[in-house]
Parts: C-alpha cells; sequence; structure tokens
C-alpha cells in the first residue's frame, strides 16, 4: 500500500473514532473497504490533488495585486519582496497576465 492510501486509511480511522465515537476496529474495517472500492475504480491511476480553491483564489488575487503594482511602476526586485516570490516568478506571471490581458 502506497503511502498516500495508508496516509488516507489512517486518518479516516481516526476521524471516524474521535469525531463519531466507532470503535477504531470498526473504524478500521470500514476505512479499509472504502480504500478496496477507491483501489477498485481507480485501478493504478494517479489522480492529481490540487490546492484548496480557496489556495488558488489566493494566488489569482496576489496575481492582479502583482500587476497592478508593475503598472504602477513597482520595480521587479521590490514586487518580488512584496510578494514573497521570486524575481524569475514575477516576471513569468508578468509574460502570463501580458499574454491573457
Amino acid at each position: 500500500m502506497s503511502e498516500f492510501v495508508e496516509d488516507v486509511r489512517a486518518r479516516m480511522v481516526a476521524g471516524m473514532t474521535e469525531k463519531l465515537g466507532i470503535s477504531a476496529e470498526v473504524a478500521g474495517l470500514l476505512a479499509g473497504e472504502v480504500l478496496a472500492e477507491i483501489y477498485q475504480d481507480w485501478k493504478g491511476e494517479r489522480p492529481y490533488i490540487g490546492p484548496p480553491k480557496e489556495a488558488a483564489e489566493q494566488r489569482e488575487a496576489r496575481n492582479r495585486a502583482l500587476f497592478r503594482d508593475w503598472k504602477n511602476g513597482e520595480r521587479i526586485p521590490f514586487l518580488a519582496r512584496r510578494y514573497q516570490i521570486s524575481i524569475k516568478r514575477v516576471y513569468a506571471l508578468l509574460k502570463l497576465s501580458r499574454a491573457v490581458a
């Protein structure tokens, strides 16, 4: 069993025991059944698990603010420090935002 799947199983068991009051033995059986169904449905595929929606929304807001600041005359090194990203990333975001605009 992969580390990821074992982590999911452990979290499922912990959640069921702590939040629902189910015994660890029963929670382990339920988690095993759920994971068996997941294995059957996915059959070795590797699903992509992206960041939460809120993280994407925060990044989009940061990128809009960065582009706005750049258009208002802020220098690239300052933007990199302000938004805690590399200078190279600032250039990439500006290039992308100009291509979209």
